[in-house]
């Protein structure tokens, strides 16, 4: 019941938050709190007019693994409380998507990645090869994973092609595609995130929100963790410190929407 209701306000909660983003790396904590509330009441009523209560139990379960998986994601740097709030709020409100399928929570985690990783290395991928410094530099790291780079194209060409054609095998190919993929991927990230978004600055340019790319542990400050700082800790930072790096990552929120259409597409094929 009331799928295109949760399915209207989750784009447009998404399409809201990631606009925002995109303008200010900010997020609008309200609207994904919003979110979260209303997914949870909704199926809440919709147990209570049905007498079916798996659906609050499911919507219940997809939220607590979602807030655990951001928790992580949040305390090992990897991103933002506004990315996991975000996989929350779709949780909460799109457990079962538009046609009643357990497995929609899973195929939508997938997708995040999916389009997730898509996202972040075109747009790495642009700023790489816009700088010819920072292009000679990645030819050079990259040097040595010259096979898995090839075996990751082949692998996932061949993964295509049986998505294409719907064979059972798609699965198992897809899972050697990531495991093949993943060491140039982690090389790449790490290449990325030391030329391009650790940024050296003068700590009478830090603002409002800005991230930090080190830690300060005379102030108890944690580098690896993503989030804004604020105005008192700016201050406190001037007076111990006269340069300071900051972190200028992926605007990631335009994901979670863009995984959501994929995710209606049918895409991944789970045989």
């Amino acid at each position: 019941m009331f799928e295109e209701i949760k399915l209207a306000i989750a784009l447009l909660g998404g399409i809201i938050c990631g606009l925002y983003d995109l303008k200010t790396s900010n997020m609008l904590d309200p609207v994904a709190w919003a979110m979260i509330t209303f997914g949870i009441g909704i199926h809440a009523y919709e147990s209570w007019i049905t007498g079916n209560w798996f659906i609050l139990e499911w919507c219940l379960l997809i939220v607590a693994i979602f807030f655990l998986f951001s928790l992580f994601m949040y305390y090992r740097g990897y991103w933002g409380g506004g990315d996991g709030e975000m996989l929350i709020a779709y949780g909460a409100l799109l457990p079962f998507g538009i046609d009643s399928s357990p497995l929609f929570s899973l195929m939508f985690f997938i997708n995040v990645f999916v389009v997730g990783g898509l996202y972040s290395l075109l747009y790495a991928g642009v700023k790489v090869f816009q700088e010819k410094k920072l292009r000679k530099k990645l030819f050079t790291y990259l040097e040595e994973e010259k096979f898995e780079i090839f075996a990751s194209v082949i692998f996932l060409l061949f993964s295509v092609y049986l998505y294409i054609t719907k064979n059972i095998l798609w699965n198992l190919f897809m899972v050697i595609t990531l495991l093949f993929a993943l060491k140039p991927l982690l090389l790449f990230g790490r290449f990325v995130e030391k030329n391009m978004f650790i940024k050296k600055i003068p700590v009478k340019n830090l603002r409002e929100d800005d991230v930090l790319g080190e830690s300060i542990p005379e102030l108890g400050l944690e580098g690896k963790l993503i989030r804004g700082l604020k105005k008192e800790e700016i201050e406190n930072i001037r007076k111990v410190r006269k340069y300071v790096k900051i972190r200028e990552g992926v605007r990631f929120i335009p994901v979670f929407p863009l995984a959501i259409l994929l995710t209606l597409t049918g895409f991944p094929l789970i045989v």
